[in-house]
């Protein structure tokens, strides 16, 4: 009986995993690059999505590998008890729709709005990224 309901834990909650590595692939439509999408969750978490673009980098040993990742920038507010608090983070995505990383800034004017020549912009800024950093730092100096 032990092992069915460690099964059963293993099944659900894998299940749910894989849904969550996919929660944000309903923000990509080409038709939508660059708008701002808004949504509220059932917990009445408040969430704007914009689908910046794709970007192509070098994954792999000695970056040998050419991969493009689809790029959100989400900022929104949550409630906790009586306060309201607020996140910005920016998202990569594989070609599939899956969440590959999240970084999470400290305020959503720090998140790129943009991609040009295959480079995340910030502000009149563009910068361009060999691979997915393990820090994730922006010309203002900030890194998250």
């Amino acid at each position: 009986m032990k092992f069915l309901m460690l099964l059963l834990f293993f099944a659900i909650s894998s299940q749910s995993f894989c849904q969550d590595n996919f929660k944000f692939k309903k923000y990509i439509n080409d038709q939508l690059i660059g708008k701002e999408q808004f949504d509220i969750d059932q917990d009445s978490s408040s969430n704007h999505t914009t689908y910046l673009g794709q970007v192509e980098m070098k994954e792999g040993s000695f970056h040998s590998k050419s991969v493009t990742y689809k790029v959100l920038s989400q900022y929104g507010s949550f409630q906790a008890a009586i306060v309201r608090h607020g996140y910005s983070r920016l998202i990569f995505m594989d070609e599939k729709g899956k969440t590959v990383r999240i970084y999470n800034f400290s305020e959503p004017e720090g998140l790129p709005t943009s991609i040009k020549n295959n480079g995340l912009c910030f502000g009149e800024i563009s910068v361009q990224y060999l691979s997915l950093p393990d820090l994730f730092c922006v010309p203002n100096g900030s890194c998250y």
